[in-house]
């Protein structure tokens, strides 16, 4: 059977401050090797699907960490 869906979206408010957001986000992708070893959740994602597949817009304090991930 066919079924689509999404592995994990992280929705912070507008209303929280850019040094929180880029803290957690520049976390993620700076550790996302240690987070694969720690749980196997992480194994699947891949910095271009997260960046493809985006289901709303970037708070403005994770978009510095994006622009620094390589194309």
């Amino acid at each position: 059977m066919s079924s689509y869906g999404y592995d994990a979206t992280v929705i912070a408010s507008s209303s929280l401050p850019d040094e929180i957001v880029s803290d957690v986000t520049g976390y993620v992708f700076r550790h996302l090797n240690e987070l694969r070893a720690d749980h196997p959740f992480f194994n699947h994602l891949d910095y271009h699907e997260m960046r493809d597949e985006l289901m709303a817009p970037l708070h403005p304090g994770a978009g510095g960490e994006w622009a620094m991930v390589v194309p």
